[in-house]
């Protein structure tokens, strides 16, 4: 056993021995004295009386260096921040680190690296929405009410009729008015009950400067009344109105006398000294020939098909045109409000698309 050591132990025997060493734990003498080496990322100093020997990876944040003196300071040996200070250590010691003294080198390595992902994934995440602000109530009343308002949101409120309860809308009421009694108080104002008669008491909530009025072809036998019924205080407040393309037909009453509904809301529009809006609504949900679907909710107003309806209609290729570098289907186009609008000195006007949304 003696001999066996002897032998192992000879610089000639472990020169044949260390050839058997994998590539990636050794290296050649082929760098200059002073030059660095990187083996597996990490730079390894050497001189030239160093031999082809079996090497262990460090830690890449630092770079050794054999003998910093032979070298400039912005000399740099290609290693991951060659410029980290770095206890001077010669390569043969550093081979001969204790095994646990090298896994604590490795140890701190990584636990440096797990403390900059951590930071990093805290930094990254979005804080939680508040589900309560208390320091709200604190606020002055003026910027209170300020925020309130701009918590308003447009409505679409059509206007239906039954012989119990007059003219009404199934359009709910803003929520806003329901939050609390401080947003009520603030925004109450803005929601007078509207569109009532002697016999009727008015009991639409109704904001005429954001609202819009819609009239439906299902009021068309109740259309004339409602044009009747509106008060010198709401002529003067409408600022949107929307009306269903289909009224724009000549209804007839005992079948002697006809009435052009279209025609007399678009006199009632020429009279609205506050109108902004004048729309003529083409009902989706009535285009049997597109098998479009709807719900019963609350009707709304587009300009461009919503997605709902997009993907209930499959474009029959005749009607599909190239155009300003895409492909448009003739049936999304809207149609042109015609004489329905003649005459007429609104800002905006002309037609949209309606439809219910189905709930899911």
């Amino acid at each position: 056993m003696n001999e066996e050591l002897t032998r192992l132990g000879s610089p000639a025997q472990r020169s044949v021995d260390e050839r058997q060493v994998p590539s990636r734990f050794r290296f050649e003498n082929t760098t200059p004295r002073g030059k660095c080496v990187s083996i597996n990322g990490t730079g390894i100093p050497r001189s030239s009386s160093d031999q082809t020997r079996e090497v262990t990876s460090l830690p890449k944040q630092h770079c050794p260096r054999k003998d910093p003196d032979s070298r400039s300071e912005d000399q740099d040996c290609g290693a991951i921040d060659c410029r980290t200070p770095y206890t001077q250590t010669s390569s043969s010691t550093m081979l001969q680190l204790p095994i646990t003294q090298f896994l604590d080198m490795c140890s701190a390595g990584r636990a440096k690296w797990k403390e900059i992902k951590r930071q990093e994934r805290k930094a990254s995440k979005m804080p939680a929405p508040l589900k309560s602000f208390p320091l709200f109530p604190k606020l002055p009343t003026e910027i209170r009410m300020m925020i309130w308002d701009l918590s308003l949101e447009a409505r679409t409120v059509e206007i239906q009729w039954t012989e119990t309860r007059g003219f009404f809308t199934r359009v709910p009421t803003p929520n806003v008015l329901r939050v609390c009694q401080d947003s009520r108080s603030a925004v109450k104002p803005k929601y007078p009950l509207c569109f009532g008669n002697v016999i009727y008491p008015p009991s639409t909530a109704f904001n005429f400067s954001l609202d819009t009025i819609y009239v439906d072809q299902d009021l068309q036998h109740q259309a004339l009344h409602f044009l009747a019924s509106l008060s010198a205080e709401e002529i003067a407040k409408i600022r949107h109105l929307a009306i269903d393309h289909y009224l724009n037909l000549d209804f007839e009453i005992g079948g002697d006398i006809e009435y052009d509904l279209m025609e007399a809301y678009r006199k009632l529009a020429s009279n609205l000294p506050s109108l902004r809006e004048y729309r003529l609504v083409h009902n989706l949900g009535y285009c049997i020939d597109l098998d479009i679907r709807e719900g019963s909710g609350p009707m709304e107003l587009y300009e461009e098909w919503p997605m709902g309806v997009w993907m209930q209609h499959c474009c029959d290729p005749e009607n599909v045109h190239y155009d300003d570098e895409r492909y448009i289907c003739e049936e999304h186009d809207l149609p042109d409000a015609g004489e329905a609008t003649a005459g007429l000195k609104v800002p905006k006007m002309g037609c949209m698309w309606g439809w219910r949304p189905i709930k899911k």
